[in-house]
């Protein structure tokens, strides 16, 4: 890897964190005994962006119709979507280098630089100290420049498939369809929701739970057994206060072996100097799908 893949790790116990403060100040990936749940993209492994700008030439990749580079991890990104340059995330944000702060052993701050509209993204990463294998992640938007922006903050995890992501959905509350078919990949289990990422099938979905928080079941491979990521938001507050109109979402990629675990967080009429902020919460546990299954039942 070049310098801007220098790995930092928070670890205690049997979970690690492993961020890479260089490439958009991503979470690339969160080890737990042993077993990785976040996907990297091998064909982009020791590539470097311009670490000021985040601007590549070129680079390989299977996503043809995707026109910025897919790192992985997780990340934070601005929505909604108008705020993206070139049908991309702004590569400021997304692809150039972060500055890391160490707040203390368990905790670190990683911050970009400024982007063209004058709006910085910080990312605090801190693993608990009371509860095994759980961590926060606090994204901040901040507006440095001279003029009033509308924006949130858009958190985007991408896991390794094969995974199934449930929430809680009223009768009234509808999963919306953004783009594909995602019929096939719909299941409904006692009153949870069950979005099934197991297949190529490109699709995104968007929903406004019930609930803030939402269950990822990745099984491990040749075994009968699992992990399971709790994933919590902050309370959430009405449909209309998000950017895309709901406060979760998720995509399944048909081009590398992943599906993304979205939150949003509210929009905010940013003047200068105010912040948009949005914390999210997660605990991962050994599991297996009958567990899973009956957590929803």
């Amino acid at each position: 890897m070049g310098n801007t893949w220098k790995e930092t790790a928070l670890t205690r116990g049997d979970l690690s964190l492993i961020l890479v403060p260089g490439i958009g100040g991503r979470l690339m990936d969160v080890v737990y005994k042993g077993h990785s749940l976040l996907f990297t993209n091998p064909d982009l492994m020791g590539i470097d962006a311009d670490a000021s700008t985040g601007e590549l030439d070129a680079f390989p990749t299977r996503a043809k119709h995707v026109p910025f580079p897919l790192w992985g991890g997780e990340k934070t990104w601005l929505a909604p979507e108008r705020y993206w340059q070139d049908k991309g995330p702004d590569p400021v944000l997304d692809s150039a280098a972060y500055h890391l702060e160490w707040l203390n052993p368990y905790s670190v701050k990683m911050t970009s630089l400024k982007n063209r509209d004058g709006l910085v993204i910080s990312r605090t990463v801190s693993l608990s100290e009371d509860v095994p294998g759980q961590w926060e992640i606090h994204h901040q938007i901040t507006n440095e420049g001279a003029q009033v922006v509308n924006v949130g903050c858009w958190s985007v995890m991408m896991l390794q498939r094969n995974a199934e992501i449930a929430f809680a959905l009223n009768e009234a509350s509808k999963i919306k369809t953004d783009f594909g078919d995602s019929a096939n990949n719909l299941q409904t289990v006692g009153k949870q929701n069950i979005v099934r990422c197991h297949d190529d099938n490109e699709f995104k979905v968007g929903m406004h739970p019930d609930s803030s928080t939402a269950l990822a079941y990745l099984p491990i491979k040749n075994t009968s057994t699992g992990l399971l990521l709790t994933s919590i938001s902050e309370t959430l507050s009405e449909a209309a206060d998000y950017a895309h109109g709901h406060a979760l979402e998720v995509y399944n990629s048909s081009s590398y072996p992943y599906c993304e675990l979205e939150w949003h967080g509210k929009m905010g009429t940013l003047s200068p100097q105010d912040s948009a902020t949005l914390v999210t919460t997660f605990r991962v546990t050994e599991s297996d799908r009958e567990a899973f299954l009956a957590l929803l039942s």
